[in-house]
C-alpha cells in the first residue's frame, strides 16, 4: 500500500514540476485555435459557393472513378494481349515442330523413292 501511495505522490511532484511546461503548451495550443477561429471567422462562403464547390466535388470524383475504370480495362486488356502472344509463340512453336516433321517424311520418302527406282 505503502508502495502505491509513494508512487502516487512521485507523480504527483513530477507533474508538478512539469507544469510550466504543461501550461506553456497549453497556452500554445489555445493561441493556435485563436488563430484557426479568427482564420475562419473571416471567411464568408455562401450556400450557393457550397453548391458549386460540392457540384465539382462531385464531377472530380467521377472523373476519378472513370479514370480508374478506363486504367483497369487497359490493364485487362494488356493481359488479353500477353495471353494472345503467349499463344501465338506456342503456335509457332507446334508450327516449328510440324514443318520439322514434315521434312522428316519428305526426307524418308524420298529415300523410299529412291531405293524403289
Amino acid at each position: 500500500m505503502q508502495t502505491g501511495a509513494a508512487t502516487l505522490q512521485a507523480g504527483i511532484n513530477e507533474l508538478y514540476e512539469k507544469s510550466p511546461e504543461l501550461i506553456q503548451g497549453s497556452g500554445q495550443v489555445l493561441s493556435a485555435l485563436k488563430q484557426i477561429q479568427s482564420s475562419l471567422a473571416s471567411v464568408s462562403v455562401g450556400t450557393d459557393q457550397l453548391d458549386t464547390m460540392l457540384g465539382y466535388s462531385a464531377r472530380i470524383l467521377k472523373s476519378i472513378q472513370e479514370l480508374e475504370a478506363g486504367a483497369k480495362e487497359l490493364c485487362d486488356g494488356m493481359k488479353q494481349m500477353q495471353n494472345q502472344d503467349s499463344q501465338i509463340e506456342d503456335l509457332k512453336t507446334q508450327n516449328s515442330n510440324a514443318a520439322g516433321m514434315l521434312r522428316g517424311y519428305a526426307s524418308t520418302a524420298q529415300s523410299v523413292y529412291g531405293n524403289l527406282s
